[in-house]
């Protein structure tokens, strides 16, 4: 039992020659009917608040059965092989595959089986870390206070119904402090001490979406990248002129891809190829706001079925 714990790349730390340890009971299978459980009161190893923490999330079908100050209900051999398996898992050793290897599983479902959890227990352990949650939200304030401050102050059109309305709104704020702003030699609608200011208490909130444009929406829920192409346009969107040249590339791709799956003449593919010439003439009016010149796509799909 002392070599099978070796070879879990568990290092047990006992002399194979110490007959004294050799010879514990906790060393020993129990057949007297308690099971084949090791008896770890004769190593005194005890629970600790964070171990009964961590036993209860890994475990919830036997949350409360270990004890701050006690030990392990039982350990088998056979418990050290998941416990490995948690450890490899939680600390980005391996995944299921390295598992499946590893303990030689047939069926990658009980190397999933084995590391159940694991990656909760890392996200856990993650979000405890203060230091690394506080980087965390300074990084995300810093984008976005970026992003407002590509929308206020850098981008010369914004359009989308929030851009259009900030466009508007743009001249009265620049306005209202422009004598202030120009003695201290600032030409900017809003600076990022008020952005960011604006950002803590919650009244600024901003999303990258996928479009390539931003949501000011925290709650939403929509896939604005799809939506657009079959609803109204989303009243909280904005694009910048960046993220309006991203489109254009985007558009430039999605034609690319049309045409070369057009080619192949195969009726199976026309409702892909629908769907993307929807998405392409879907960016064009954003094109046309920001003065993005392009040539208007009517390309027809060559296999239809009647």
């Amino acid at each position: 039992m002392l070599q099978d714990l070796e070879s879990a790349f568990i290092s047990s730390e006992l002399p194979y020659d110490s007959e004294v340890i050799i010879n514990k009971k906790s060393l020993k299978y129990s057949i007297d009917g308690a099971g084949d459980a090791l008896n770890m009161n004769e190593f005194n190893i005890t629970a600790t608040a964070e171990d009964v923490e961590e036993f209860d999330l890994l475990n919830p079908d036997r949350a409360g059965s270990l004890k701050v100050g006690g030990g392990l209900p039982k350990l088998s051999p056979h418990d050290l092989r998941r416990s490995f398996v948690v450890f490899m898992v939680k600390n980005r050793l391996g995944n299921a595959l390295t598992v499946k290897y590893q303990l030689k599983h047939r069926n990658i479902n009980m190397s999933n089986w084995y590391a159940n959890y694991s990656e909760l227990a890392r996200t856990n352990q993650l979000l405890m870390d203060a230091q690394l949650m506080s980087d965390f939200d300074e990084a995300i304030e810093s984008s976005a206070v970026d992003a407002w401050d590509e929308i206020y102050n850098v981008s010369d059109t914004l359009s989308g119904a929030e851009g259009e309305r900030i466009a508007k709104e743009r001249p009265e704020l620049l306005a209202k402090n422009k004598a202030e702003r120009l003695a201290q030699g600032e030409e900017i609608v809003m600076s990022r001490s008020e952005l960011l200011a604006l950002v803590r208490s919650g009244d600024k909130s901003i999303v990258l979406l996928p479009t390539g444009g931003y949501c000011t929406n925290r709650n939403c829920e929509r896939l604005c990248s799809l939506m657009d192409i079959v609803e109204a346009p989303c009243e909280h969107k904005v694009v910048t002129d960046k993220a309006a040249k991203r489109l254009s590339r985007e558009r430039d791709n999605l034609i690319a891809s049309f045409r070369a799956i057009n080619d192949m003449g195969d009726y199976a593919n026309e409702l892909i190829l629908d769907a993307r010439k929807k998405k392409i003439q879907s960016i064009e009016p954003t094109l046309v706001k920001h003065s993005i010149p392009f040539d208007s796509f009517n390309d027809d799909i060559k296999a239809v079925w009647s």
